[in-house]
């Protein structure tokens, strides 16, 4: 996918080959997982998941002095909504930080770039550079309104899930599955996509590498997607 958005820009550049990283290293080169640090998001403290304690209330029995722990259903599907309007309002907020960030990011580069004699080259850096940056913001807007999706069938799954202990234990599973992705996705909406360069000799390698590291970033957080996707069709089954 990587290689059809950016494989133009990059044989401006002179890369027609993988635009991964190769193995070894060379003196001035960065390593991928030192790219993917720089890369790196805030670290995030909050979270999304629900405790279920918070939604067992005890219930009297028929006889005195029986009781049982009953959970609240009702109340537990309307939280999960909640926490995922939290994780939107989150992405906004970080959105909107990001943006300015990644415009001091933008003037960064270009001055980096003066050593860069080939005008040609300089531009498709830069182009690369907000490329990228799009392509996250795509991905994880995608995964967002996928995982707002399952957060409502989820709800009305609990709404259908009455007393069964089995599905009741399956949509706790999911929710915590959902809130997974949901605080990975936030995590990477916040990353900025910063392309260091060393030297015009390396200027291909240095691309390559920024490339490299979102994708598998994004591998990585989808992965959490689809394993919520999987965690709500299992508490489908149980009704």
């Amino acid at each position: 996918m990587f290689d059809q958005l950016v494989g133009l820009l990059l044989l401006g550049l002179g890369i027609n080959t993988s635009i991964y990283a190769p193995n070894s290293n060379v003196k001035g080169e960065t390593t991928v997982a030192t790219q993917e640090a720089r890369m790196k998001a805030p670290p995030f403290t909050n979270t999304f998941r629900l405790n279920r304690e918070n939604f067992e209330v005890i219930k009297e029995g028929t006889r005195a002095g029986t009781s049982k722990r009953v959970f609240n259903v009702h109340d537990y599907g309307l939280e999960v909504l909640s926490m995922q309007e939290n994780f939107i309002r989150y992405m906004e907020a970080s959105r909107a930080a990001k943006r300015v960030q990644f415009e001091a990011h933008k003037l960064e580069l270009k001055q980096r770039l003066a050593t860069i004699r080939d005008t040609k080259k300089k531009a498709v850096v830069e182009r690369i550079q907000t490329n990228c940056q799009n392509i996250n913001d795509k991905r994880t807007d995608k995964m967002k309104d996928t995982l707002s999706k399952l957060s409502s069938i989820l709800t009305n799954v609990t709404n259908r899930a009455a007393t069964d202990s089995a599905a009741i234990n399956a949509i706790v599973n999911a929710q915590t599955a959902i809130a997974d992705a949901q605080a990975r996705v936030a995590s990477q909406a916040a990353v900025l996509c910063v392309i260091t360069i060393s030297t015009e000799t390396n200027l291909k390698t240095d691309v390559g590498k920024t490339i490299s590291a979102l994708q598998s970033q994004l591998q990585s957080v989808h992965a959490a997607v689809v394993a919520a996707k999987k965690a709500v069709k299992d508490a489908i089954k149980l009704l």
